[in-house]
């Protein structure tokens, strides 16, 4: 199929972690938490997708560990 769009993004993620005990334990768990921004620019569309607008949406995520 080869290369249809090219695209920049920038995904600028933040986290936390809490590590339960010691640091000289052999097992530490922990809980984390985390969320992510990504944002897409600079669209343009390749081969197949020539002189089309591509528009990506922006996007949040989360993670809970």
């Amino acid at each position: 199929m080869g290369e249809v769009a090219k695209i920049q993004h920038l995904p600028p993620t933040l986290m936390r972690q809490y590590y339960f005990g010691n640091a000289q334990s052999q097992l530490r768990p922990y809980i984390g938490a985390g969320i992510n921004y990504t944002t897409f620019f600079d669209e343009e569309g390749r081969g197949a997708l020539s002189n089309t607008d591509v528009e990506l949406d922006d996007s949040w995520g989360w993670w809970l560990k």
